[in-house]
This record gives C-alpha cells, sequence and structure tokens, in this order.
C-alpha cells in the first residue's frame, strides 16, 4: 500500500527492544510507504505537521503519540491508521483495534469509520494559550495524579500502572474550585477532586463510560468529589466494564467553559499541561476517517 507514512514512538509502552515491536516494524513494511521514527516529547506533532502529501498516517504508539499526531495534522483531511503499543489505547480499544497486529490488519482490511474529536484550547495566567486536538479523555485532579504516577511509578507494571496509581492516588485527593459553563449555560462554580470530558469508553485502559460511543456527537462528562473508599468502588466498577459506582452518574455535553481558582495541571490523552487557569474543550463531529477492527465499537 502506498500513499501512508507510518509515526512511530519507540519508546511507548516500553516497546523498545522487545522482541514483538520488532514483528510489528516488519510487517508495517509491507503496508506503508515510509517510517519514521519520533525521538522526543512533541516530534510526532511536528513530523505529522509535515506529513500533508500522505493520504494516511499509521500512528505506532499510544493515547499520546495519537493526540500528537492529530494536533500536528491540518483538521482531518487525512486518514489515520492505529497500530496500538502503548498502555492505555482508549480509541483503538473502542474501535477494537486491541494489539498492534489488529491495529495492522485494519490497514489491510480497509476497514474504516468516522469519530468524533474534541478542539481543545488551554490557557496559562499570562494569556498564553495552546490549541490541542483530542481523541479520547480530558482531566482535572485526580486524574492527572493518577497519569502522572503512573507514568513517575508504575511505568514497567504496563498496562497494570495505572490501575497501580488509580489506588496509590485515592488516599490524598486535594479539591480545587472550577467555574463551569456546559453548552453555552451560565457557569456555575464547583469544588471537585477531579473532572474527566471523555470522548470514548475507556479512559486509559478503564473502561470508564460503558455507554459512552466515539461517534455519537457529543462527549461524556464525569465530575468527581470522592473520598478514598467512594473512589476504589468506581476504580473497579471502572475496571470491570460496569456502570459507574458514582454519584452524580456522568451526564453528556458538546462543549466547555471553564476557569479554574487557581493554576492548575490538565491532562488530554495522556500529555500533562501545567499551569492552566482556564479552558475550552468543543466537540467535532464526525472529524477523523480512522481505521477499525471487523467488529469494532463503531462498526
Amino acid at each position: 500500500m502506498t500513499g501512508w507514512l507510518a509515526i512511530v514512538n519507540p519508546r511507548s509502552g516500553g516497546a523498545r527492544n522487545c522482541s514483538s515491536f520488532r514483528r510489528v516494524l516488519r510487517l508495517l513494511e509491507r503496508v506503508v510507504e515510509e517510517i519514521v521514527f519520533t525521538e522526543q516529547p512533541g516530534h510526532a506533532r511536528e513530523l505529522a505537521s509535515r506529513a500533508g502529501r500522505y493520504r494516511g498516517l499509521a500512528v505506532v504508539g499510544g493515547d499520546g503519540t495519537l493526540h500528537e499526531v492529530l494536533t500536528g495534522t491540518d483538521g482531518g483531511s487525512q486518514r489515520l491508521a492505529l497500530v496500538p503499543t502503548g498502555r492505555g489505547n482508549s480509541l483503538a480499544r473502542d474501535l477494537g483495534l486491541t494489539s498492534a497486529l489488529r491495529g495492522l490488519g485494519a490497514i489491510e482490511t480497509d476497514l474504516t469509520t468516522r469519530v468524533d474529536l474534541v478542539d481543545v484550547v488551554l490557557e496559562d495566567d499570562s494569556g498564553r494559550r495552546c490549541a490541542l486536538r483530542s481523541a479520547s479523555t480530558v482531566a482535572i485532579g485526580y486524574p492527572v495524579a493518577v497519569t502522572a504516577r503512573a507514568d513517575r511509578s508504575f511505568r514497567m507494571a504496563g498496562s497494570y500502572c495505572y490501575l497501580a496509581a488509580a489506588i496509590v492516588e485515592s488516599v490524598r485527593q486535594p479539591r480545587f474550585t472550577i467555574d463551569c459553563a456546559y453548552d453555552g449555560a451560565p457557569a456555575e462554580s464547583r469544588g471537585l477532586t477531579g473532572l474527566i470530558l471523555n470522548n470514548t469508553r475507556h479512559v486509559a485502559n478503564f473502561v470508564g463510560f460503558p455507554d459512552a460511543r466515539c461517534d455519537d456527537g457529543r462527549f461524556d462528562v464525569l465530575e468527581l468529589d470522592a473520598g478514598f473508599v467512594q473512589q476504589n468502588l468506581h476504580n473497579v466498577s471502572a475496571l470491570c466494564g460496569s456502570r459507574h459506582a458514582s454519584s452524580p452518574p456522568p451526564f453528556q455535553a458538546r462543549a466547555l467553559e471553564a476557569r479554574l481558582n487557581e493554576p492548575t495541571s490538565v491532562m488530554v490523552d495522556g500529555q500533562i499541561y501545567a499551569g492552566v487557569t482556564s479552558l475550552r474543550a468543543c466537540l467535532i463531529p464526525a472529524a477523523l476517517e480512522c481505521s477499525r477492527a471487523e467488529h469494532g465499537a463503531t462498526a
């Protein structure tokens, strides 16, 4: 297959020097025109911004690599193929691409679907803005602490890193104050331990939103204000793919404008952005043509 560029993150999920990863690269050579490797954080975004001549991009990595590629592309005119090698792989899981080999198979069978994306604008207290594009998760508070802990302390635990980090971070969940306006309604002030906007069923490798779809024109919202016991009940239910053990339950929206009472870290698809004082999120329906497995969630 010609016209495809593969952007490969060799560090994704600890894949470097792994025999299965080398096998993926050998198979990838058969279905793409060119393979390029990322060298540092932000490089996938740069590579994607220069890849306009290709009709499709194969993203070999995890949620963070996909996030960089989406932010670097020209708005969704290219088809994307996901070859998941990360620890979370939220969108890939929703599309039935539960392994790198299934991702490669989806390129060859040429099955696609259109999925929603979320445009995100973060602003710091100096007024500096950062425009991003999310395929899966935007979060504040507890989920950000879990992501940071998983990367810092539990990388060697593979797909279990988020579970371990979720348990550790549930012991201490600082509250923050945020003014939220959903879908143009008046802003309301809330004291929360966490906020999640999710475009997929999965939050990393948790089934955090069992009823969600990545093609329904809405993102799902969960506002967290839980202690140790309630938070871990919620974590267990998400791990098992059951309905939320949380109160209040999640709801849906198309847009959010939020202002924080002090600079706070925000996580977008596994990437953490520090010093944020306000954010805007707007869902873009059917923004991306993406590979899927034969029985993917949006099939």
